[in-house]
């Protein structure tokens, strides 16, 4: 698969490399890991806003179920 990205990115991604010594395929693979791990967790968090069934509470009532 070939990805090409602006001069900017590139210069952040070649001092990445060099900074961490990991590789450019490592660093995009894992950036785009954590990129699909945060849209999963928002469209969750998303579906659970909408849901009707699943009551919100306040911060107040959370600390209290939790004992806090």
């Amino acid at each position: 698969m070939e990805i090409k990205f602006d001069k900017d990115i590139e210069e952040r991604l070649k001092a990445l490399c060099e900074r961490t010594g990991k590789s450019r395929d490592l660093i995009i693979q894992e950036a785009i890991k954590l990129f699909l791990d945060e849209i999963e967790d928002y469209e969750i968090a998303l579906s659970r806003l909408q849901d009707e069934n699943d009551p919100i509470i306040s911060s107040e009532e959370m600390r209290k179920r939790l004992g806090l």
